[in-house]
């Protein structure tokens, strides 16, 4: 039987997974997420959504505490967008504010693909065989 091992993880669906299990623990570490991708056999995720700067980096189901617990994280980086006022330093507009989150989790954190790069099937990855 043919088994994925990639999940795609849309941050505010995973968010809604998180709250619902932090409402019986007051502080989740992020292994509630852990342990559903461990039982499915599952160490690659793909995150996505909104809050680069917040919600992605940080939060439990966020890329620095996934690495932690020794998951394969991507960041699919035209899927996702940063919390940032053009107000605020550096002064840039909201894409380019965007695209440092994105530069700064690429250089420290873990790599990227473009969205277009989850329909590409990998030569011999196409089943079991």
């Amino acid at each position: 039987m043919y088994r994925a091992t990639t999940v795609i993880v849309a941050v505010a669906l995973l968010g809604l997974m998180v709250m619902a299990a932090a409402q019986s623990q007051p502080r989740d570490s992020g292994q509630e997420i852990y342990n559903f991708c461990a039982q499915e056999g599952i160490k690659n995720i793909v995150l996505m959504g909104v809050h680069t700067n917040y919600c992605i980096l940080a939060h439990p189901f966020g890329i620095r505490q996934q690495k932690k617990l020794g998951m394969n994280v991507v960041l699919a980086r035209d899927l996702t967008d940063a919390l940032y006022d053009p107000r605020e330093p550096p002064f840039v507009s909201h894409a380019r504010g965007t695209e440092i989150v994105i530069e700064h989790i690429e250089r420290y954190l873990c790599p990227s693909i473009l969205s277009e790069d989850l329909t590409r099937v990998v030569a011999g990855s196409d089943g079991p065989g």
